[in-house]
Parts: structure tokens; sequence; C-alpha cells
């Protein structure tokens, strides 16, 4: 089986997470005999310094594309002003 996940690991500890918890679906995908396919997308702070807001629609779009949504959301302060366009979705 072949799987798509997309990837958020947003801001503070999150990348670190994210990237520990893809070692462990790769290794069960590899005893099982899946396939994982990964995108990462940009929320929070990282997205807010990249795109000037915490969530673009592209990144929307680009996760319900998948077949799954690893996320680890840590609010750093400078989301605060934009957290009302976050919790729309």
């Amino acid at each position: 089986m072949k799987l798509k996940i997309a990837c958020i690991a947003g801001d503070g500890i999150g990348p670190e997470i994210v990237r520990e918890a893809r070692k462990v679906l790769d290794k069960v995908a590899q005893c099982f005999g899946h396939e994982i396919e990964y995108t990462d997308i940009l929320m929070g702070g990282a997205s807010i310094d990249v795109h000037g807001v915490p969530l673009t629609e592209e990144a929307v779009s680009a996760a319900k594309a998948a077949d799954a949504v690893l996320m680890h959301f840590f609010f750093m302060e400078h989301c605060i002003s934009h957290i009302d366009r976050i919790s729309q979705y």
C-alpha cells in the first residue's frame, strides 16, 4: 500500500518530534510492506515567517489531498495575532 502523508511540524520542538515520528512510520511501513510519500507543509510561525500568514490555502489543499496528516503544532508568540485564521479550519 502506498500512503500519502502530509507532515506539519509547526514550531518549537515540532520539527524534531515530526522527524522522529517519521522514522517510526517508516519502520512500520517497512515491516508491513507499505510505502510512504511525505509532503511537508508549513503552519504557524514557520508559515508566517515564509508567507506572512499562519496557514495558506495551498497548505490546506495539500493536507486535504493526503491520506493522513502527521501534525505537531506548537504555538509561538507571533501566531497569537493570527489565531482566528488558524481556528477556522
